[in-house]
C-alpha cells in the first residue's frame, strides 16, 4: 500500500487528477436570463398594478387594513404565480438527462418567443395610436375598449409568457450542468483506469511483488525447517548483490552500477531514468552495492575532496 500511494502521487504529479467543473449561472446563461428575469418582473408589476384595484375591491373584508391585505395577497398569489407556475412547467418539460435530448433543448423556444414578441407589439402599437389619437383630437369608436383589453389581457399573458422562457433558461442551465457532471466522471473514470494500468505496468510493482513472492517462499522454507523469523533484509537478501534471491530489479540496478562505475558510482538519479526506478529505491540498492564493492570511491568523498 505504501509503495502504490508512492506511485500514485508521482502519476497525479506527471497527469493532474481531472477537475470537477462548476456551471456558473451568469457564465452559462448570460445576459438572456438577467434581460428576461428584469422583464419578468416588469410584466408582474405591470399585471399586479392593473389588477390591483378589482382585487380591493372586491375584497371580502371591511376593515380598510383587510381589503389591502387580500387585494395585496390576491396580487402575490395571481399574478406571481403566472410567472412562477409558467416557469416550473417550462423547466419540468426541458429537462432532459441525455446528450441528444439536450442539445435539442439548448435554445429556448421560437414561438414562446414570437408570443412574447407579438403581444408586446400589440399593447405598444395600441397605446401609441392612442397617444397620436388624442394628439390630433381623433375620436375612434371602441377604440379605448380594445387598447383596455390589450393592456389589461396581455399584461398577463406577456407575464406567462415570460415565466415560460425563463424556466427554459433554467432548463438549459440544469441540462449544461448534468452534461458537465456526466462528462466529468467519464474523464475521471478514464483517468483512474489509466493509473490502474499504469501501476500494472511499473517497476515498482515488480519490486513489490517479486520481493513479496521470494518472501513467502522462505517464509515457508523456514517454517518447514523449524527455524526462527529472520529480518526483512535478511530474508529478501538486499544486503548482498552476491546472494541468489535478490528481486530482478535489484540486480538489473546492481548490473547497471556495475557496467557504469567508471571512476565513480552512478547517482539515483542516473539509475532512475535509465532504468525507470523510483529514486528512493535506486538509492537504497546503490547503498547496498557501494557496501559490496568498497573498491569502488564513495561520490561523497570525491565531492569533499578526501
Amino acid at each position: 500500500m505504501e509503495v502504490w500511494e508512492n506511485f500514485r502521487q508521482k502519476y497525479e504529479h506527471q497527469f493532474p487528477t481531472p477537475e470537477k467543473p462548476v456551471a456558473h449561472l451568469m457564465s452559462t446563461i448570460g445576459w438572456q436570463f438577467t434581460m428576461i428575469l428584469i422583464q419578468s418582473i416588469g410584466a408582474i408589476t405591470l399585471a399586479s398594478l392593473r389588477t390591483a384595484s378589482m382585487f380591493f375591491a372586491a375584497a371580502a373584508g371591511s376593515d380598510t387594513l383587510l381589503k389591502y391585505g387580500e387585494a395585496i395577497s390576491a396580487v402575490i398569489t395571481v399574478e406571481v404565480g403566472i410567472v412562477v407556475f409558467a416557469a416550473i412547467r417550462a423547466e419540468q418539460e426541458n429537462s432532459k438527462h441525455t446528450d441528444d435530448e439536450q442539445k435539442a433543448t439548448i435554445k429556448v423556444s421560437l414561438t414562446r418567443l414570437w408570443w412574447g414578441e407579438g403581444l408586446a407589439l400589440i399593447i405598444s402599437v395600441m397605446a401609441g395610436l392612442g397617444v397620436s389619437f388624442n394628439g390630433f383630437g381623433l375620436k375612434v369608436p371602441f377604440f379605448l375598449w380594445g387598447l383596455s383589453i390589450a393592456i389589461g389581457a396581455g399584461a398577463s399573458i406577456i407575464a406567462a409568457v415570460s415565466g415560460d422562457i425563463l424556466g427554459a433558461m433554467l432548463a438549459r442551465f440544469g441540462n449544461i450542468r448534468d452534461k458537465m457532471a456526466r462528462d466529468y466522471t467519464t474523464e475521471l473514470h478514464v483517468w483512474r483506469s489509466n493509473l490502474t494500468a499504469s501501476w500494472e505496468k511499473s517497476p515498482e510493482r515488480e519490486i513489490v511483488r517479486s520481493n513479496t513472492t521470494l518472501l513467502m517462499k522462505q517464509l515457508r522454507a523456514e517454517r518447514a525447517k523449524g527455524s526462527s523469523v529472520r529480518s526483512v533484509r535478511q530474508r529478501t537478501g538486499v544486503n548482498s548483490p552476491s546472494q541468489p534471491n535478490v528481486s530482478p530489479v535489484a540486480q538489473k540496478i546492481f548490473d547497471y552500477l556495475l557496467a557504469n562505475s567508471n571512476g565513480s558510482i552512478p547517482g539515483p538519479k542516473q539509475v532512475e531514468e535509465a532504468l525507470g526506478v523510483s529514486r528512493g529505491y535506486a538509492s537504497e540498492q546503490i547503498r547496498v552495492w557501494r557496501n559490496a564493492h568498497p573498491e569502488f570511491p564513495n561520490p561523497e568523498m570525491v565531492v569533499n575532496g578526501s
